[in-house]
């Protein structure tokens, strides 16, 4: 009987297992080519987490100082979510980000709502992740994937006193930055490509809960006595934990911002991300489902009361739909001459008069 009974539980065992595999891996479940591909809504409602947010901080912001002794107003925690499918892709409206702040562009805006290629700012920050995910490290190497944003912190005499501060070759953004944390991670002797192995992990084994890209290389980022700083400016975003729905085939990310500058930065992390869920759900098989966005610190500095204000003033439209190039199969491929943009509706462009960071 007892050799019975433990036949019995090994027997059971092992069919409850693979139940449990095939319940855990919905990928052999669930036939992809059945599942309907991503859509936008048509019918898109504007989305006012972004005007909640700078609302909420001239409200109930308080008074602080950043590393840079500027004033500011900040608040602790807030979550924006964003279901692109249902809502669209989250770029903001109200200021437009398809073209340059200059007066003639302010003055001469005209709403363009076809379907076009990306362009302005947007390219640039497209540019930027894209950039990163590559490694790239320094002003020269940001600019050959499109991106001028860095030359405040690059080029000309502050660049020079902060990079000798922080023992950096002028235009160097450092070993601690973004590029090298997301594509030379230090790995003993070794470097590790967070990107590729992610891929990879996703495309083996999508229901673990593990799929993390972290910004951040301790070590070289820290201010304590007796260490030099690494960064020229330490990561503020990028934070990353992809989560498969295996059931519906949907890919979501959480992404966590230690600091946030909202008037001016956020906008395009915002961007960042909704566009790295749509490529690595591409290049995986998974449609994008929800970015979940985190942030730790969110401020606006004084100097851009007034522009806020200003902000609070435009209604914000319905988030245009962002489609990228299909053709595309691998993650490192990806320019941001494969994006394109519809339906986006907004405001003139503003000169926010740059930032302190």
């Amino acid at each position: 009987m007892q050799y019975l009974t433990a036949n019995y539980l090994i027997i059971t065992g092992i069919i409850l297992d693979r139940i449990n595999q095939e319940h855990l891996r919905g990928n052999k479940v669930v036939d992809k080519e059945q599942l309907e591909p991503f859509r936008y809504n048509i019918d898109r409602e504007p989305d006012t987490q972004y005007h909640d947010l700078l609302l909420r901080i001239r409200k109930s912001g308080k008074k602080a100082l950043s590393g840079m002794d500027s004033a500011s107003e900040e608040i602790l925690g807030h979550m924006m979510r964003f279901d692109l499918a249902e809502g669209g892709f989250p770029l903001i409206t109200e200021r437009d980000l398809t073209m340059g702040s200059s007066v003639e562009n302010i003055e001469n805006h005209e709403q363009n709502p076809g379907l076009r290629p990306v362009t302005g700012p947007i390219k640039q920050a497209l540019g930027e992740i894209i950039g990163f995910m590559h490694g790239a490290r320094t002003q020269e190497e940001l600019e050959e994937y499109g991106c001028k944003f860095w030359k405040p912190w690059t080029v000309g005499e502050e660049a020079e006193r902060k990079a000798k501060k922080r023992g950096l070759a002028v235009g160097d953004l450092g070993p601690g930055s973004y590029g090298a944390a997301f594509h030379d991670f230090p790995d003993g002797e070794k470097t590790f490509d967070q990107y590729a192995n992610m891929i990879e992990q996703i495309k083996s084994r999508p229901e673990l809960r593990t799929h993390i890209i972290s910004p951040f290389i301790p070590p070289k980022i820290s201010r304590a006595p007796e260490r030099q700083q690494e960064a020229l400016i330490v990561p503020c975003h990028g934070l990353q934990h992809y989560n498969i729905d295996t059931f519906n085939q949907e890919i979501s990310l959480v992404h966590w911002q230690r600091s946030a500058d909202v008037p001016v930065g956020l906008p395009f992390n915002m961007v960042h991300y909704a566009a790295l869920l749509m490529m690595v759900g591409q290049v995986t098989g998974y449609k994008p489902k929800e970015l979940v966005f985190q942030i730790s610190n969110a401020h606006i500095y004084d100097q851009h009361f007034d522009k806020v204000d200003e902000l609070l003033d435009r209604k914000p439209f319905p988030f245009p739909r962002l489609t990228i190039d299909s053709s595309v199969t691998k993650l490192e491929d990806f320019r941001a001459e494969h994006f394109k943009i519809q339906d986006y509706v907004a405001h003139p462009p503003m000169n926010m008069g740059g930032t302190p960071v």
